[in-house]
């Protein structure tokens, strides 16, 4: 079980490199963006973003790859709190060094406590799918990029200057785009990150008129079936964990096309 973990967060954290690599200088410089390790913690940041930029404003890996050091927490707050990020998720697995504890408390005494934990999940193998939609779905094309970036930036609550920036993820290195479309009009999309042999899924959205219309599913299908002509061995995605009151629309979808938890793993945010 913890190899597999392993592996998820290592291929979550490419996914996500892979798209701080294809910003141009230009916005890099509007948004933001800061993409570096801190002694075996990836910290990824957006400081222009807003509060809720939290699919990128936080750390993967911190206690992962190698032992975690207090004073390695103290810089990654430091160096949060010094880009202008005002809400951040640092990521906690239950299996890091020394131990999950530890370093939690390292994370309290720096301001931080906890927030919603993310499920990461494993496809299961299972290819049997059954989508009920009128929409269309296919690979995406350079005229639906504009569409892309728009409907991301607002799913994600990522607002309007991250839309050029998400218009460019199909043509990151080792990411596959898809879209549903609706006559000339696209309708949602869905993305799968993929190098040797593992597959990451993320970045799917819906305009909110196409809502309930199939289209999460269509592009999951897809995603699965690409990821499955190209021999992948394992597939990996997460979403945050299922709580009291919540309709876990995201969460339904992944487990209805074959995805098995995996785990939950822990986020602490700044407290202010």
């Amino acid at each position: 079980m913890q190899e597999l973990l392993l592996q998820a967060d290592k291929i979550e954290q490419q996914a996500l490199e892979s798209l701080h690599q294809i910003a141009s200088a230009e916005q890099t410089k509007a948004l933001g963006l800061i993409a570096q390790w801190v002694d075996g913690a990836w910290l990824s940041m957006a400081s222009v973003l807003p509060s809720s930029a939290i699919v990128i404003n936080r750390c993967l890996g911190l206690g992962v790859y190698q032992r975690a050091l207090q004073s390695q927490v103290q810089q990654i707050a430091a160096l949060y709190k010094q880009a202008g990020v005002g809400r951040c998720f640092v990521h906690l697995a239950k299996y890091t060094q020394p131990n999950h504890n530890m370093i939690a408390e390292w994370l309290t005494e720096q301001g931080f406590s906890p927030a919603r934990g993310w499920m990461k999940f494993k496809h299961t193998g299972v290819q049997e799918y059954a989508v009920d939609s009128e929409l269309k779905v296919r690979k995406a094309e350079p005229a639906d990029y504009s569409s892309i970036g728009q409907i991301l930036a607002a799913a994600f609550d990522l607002g309007e200057q991250a839309e050029s920036w998400l218009a460019a993820l199909p043509e990151a290195e080792n990411w596959h785009t898809y879209v549903t479309i609706s006559e000339d009009q696209v309708a949602g999309t869905g993305s799968i990150y993929i190098k040797e042999g593992i597959g990451w899924l993320d970045w799917g959205a819906t305009a909110p008129e196409f809502r309930r219309q199939g289209s999460q599913g269509l592009v999951l299908q897809k995603r699965l079936e690409h990821a499955g002509a190209l021999g992948c061995e394992h597939l990996f995605t997460a979403t945050g964990e299922a709580v009291a009151g919540d309709p876990q629309d995201s969460y339904h979808n992944i487990t209805r096309f074959g995805f098995a938890p995996l785990g939950i793993r822990a986020n602490y945010q700044p407290s202010h």
